[in-house]
């Protein structure tokens, strides 16, 4: 104790000292303004045995005590805190405010959610995208994937939606091998899937994208395996699953379409029939929203409505009947 105050009041013994002025000097120092770790202080103010006797209790630091710049760095040195001199609990939560230590501290981690010393999570301190659906409990959302175009392809997709954060995954078998299918989610119409045996407007009575639009409605997101998932990659096709490679990623989507999937309006649409089995996307039939590309490419393949669940459903398992007509 003698060498620790000694740093902190220069030149003035211990002996000397009233015991009523220690308290004061041992936090504020000689002129109760400077803060531990200013000018007054240095590497050499605060012995290894300086804080020890009196353990700080719990509660004793509140938010706010100790604010920017007030420890500068190497005020305290190595072994100044001596084991079980602050007690559990006794800095709050807030109580070190960022930039104490004047220094921006990088690399220095923050405390992880639910620690002790770890400020309350708030709306304003949560990241755009990741806030929890209102209640503050994610919605889940489950279908099943029915063939459409007589494809053979079925499967099933379990989301889990927080906030405008969706992450979700797609498990389908009977798709073309070898080729890519374009994946969707579609909101609009009236959120129905064409029957496995509907007839549509293409090439042998296939059903197009276009004549599954008038009941799933519009793309609101293409489920691309990597970048963008907005309407304009929906035929990027150097960026979808191939075959029955399945699907897996965690997308930010905005807040109308959130809502909408909130309100069981999304339909999942995967597209790619390969009908003369050539093993490639041919024939003289253009595709009804990408002329450039077989009309092959963009006829639905599959076809499922999503629709919410009360628990989380394991890729697999059993949705909620959300393939074929609704």
């Amino acid at each position: 104790m003698r060498r620790g105050l000694r740093g902190i009041v220069p030149g003035i013994g211990v002996g000397l000292l009233p015991l009523a002025v220690l308290p004061v000097l041992a936090v504020s120092g000689p002129d109760r303004a400077t803060p531990v770790g200013a000018d007054r202080t240095g590497p050499e103010a605060t012995g290894a045995d300086t804080i020890a006797a009196d353990p700080i209790p719990p509660g004793a630091i509140g938010p706010g005590a100790i604010g920017p710049g007030a420890i500068r760095p190497g005020a305290i040195r190595p072994g100044a805190i001596r084991p079980g001199a602050i007690r559990p609990g006794a800095i709050r939560p807030g109580a070190i405010r960022p930039g104490a230590s004047g220094t921006d501290t990088v690399g220095a981690p923050a405390p992880p959610v639910g620690h002790p010393l770890a400020p309350p999570a708030d709306a304003a301190s949560t990241p755009r995208g990741r806030r929890d659906a209102p209640g503050g409990e994610p919605t889940y959302l489950v279908a099943d994937l029915g063939p459409v175009n007589r494809s053979g392809a079925s499967g099933t997709v379990t989301a889990t939606l927080r906030g405008n954060l969706l992450s979700i995954r797609i498990s389908t078998h009977g798709l073309a091998p070898g080729l890519p299918h374009p994946q969707h989610i579609h909101i609009g119409g009236n959120h129905s899937c064409p029957s496995p045996d509907a007839a549509g407007t293409g090439a042998g009575g296939q059903v197009r994208s276009g004549d599954a639009k008038k009941s799933i409605g519009a793309i609101a997101v293409s489920l691309t395996t990597t970048g963008d998932t907005g309407p304009g990659s929906s035929y990027a096709l150097d960026r979808f699953p191939v075959g029955d490679a399945g699907y897996r990623r965690t997308i930010t989507v905005s807040p109308k379409v959130a809502a909408e999937l909130r309100g069981g309006e999304g339909v999942i649409e995967q597209h790619g029939v390969d009908a003369n089995h050539t093993g490639r996307y041919d024939g003289a039939a253009r595709s009804d929203v990408q002329p450039e590309l077989p009309e092959e490419v963009s006829n639905s393949a599959a076809c499922g409505r999503l629709v919410t669940s009360p628990t989380a459903v394991p890729v697999g398992g059993a949705a909620a009947g959300g393939g074929g007509t609704a």
